[in-house]
């Protein structure tokens, strides 16, 4: 991936998508709680206008060592399943891969991508990702993503949901 910049979100102000830095104010008000918002938290009703970009990644937690994660995955205490994906996250990758696991839905770039996801379990804080990406129908697209850590128990992150918002730079919409 060209031009990646991949930063952990400590602020509003680290993120400029405007739909973006709402839902980091949302995600903010449980941290500031002392806990991580729950997947029941997330009201479908309330973030209508931001669905399309949303995207859930379930994470599996892996038990006692000698247990393995995924082959070729690159965390191997976690792994993920995308268990929906937003329109823009579909337009982005070229197909619905809700249902899979990342390891196996990606041929490109999937253990640096599953590194991205780990840091934001272990490290229980929003990341964003800037990039400029080829579609796969060959459009240049630049686009933020801000990866949010949920989980159940408000401390172990079981579910990240992340906002996509592209941008096409070759001038086609």
């Amino acid at each position: 991936m060209a031009d990646l910049k991949d930063l952990m979100v400590m602020s509003e102000d680290d993120v400029s998508v405007g739909t973006h830095r709402d839902f980091y104010k949302f995600w903010q008000t449980f941290a500031d709680a002392g806990r991580l918002p729950a997947r029941a938290d997330l009201d479908p009703a309330h973030w209508r206008r931001v669905l399309a970009q949303i995207m859930l990644v379930d994470v599996e937690r892996f038990g006692p060592a000698g247990e393995s994660a995924a082959p070729g995955s690159a965390d191997s205490d976690l792994r993920f399943r995308f268990r929906l994906m937003g329109d823009h996250h579909v337009e982005v990758v070229g197909r619905n891969m809700t249902g899979e696991y990342l390891h196996e839905a990606l041929e490109l770039d999937a253990d640096a991508i599953i590194t991205r996801y780990a840091s934001v379990a272990h490290q229980r804080r929003p990341h964003l990702w800037r990039n400029n990406y080829l579609s796969f129908q060959r459009r240049t697209l630049g686009y933020e993503r801000v990866a949010f850590p949920f989980a159940n128990d408000g401390q172990t992150v079981d579910l990240i949901v992340s906002l996509l918002t592209p941008t096409f730079l070759d001038g086609a919409h």
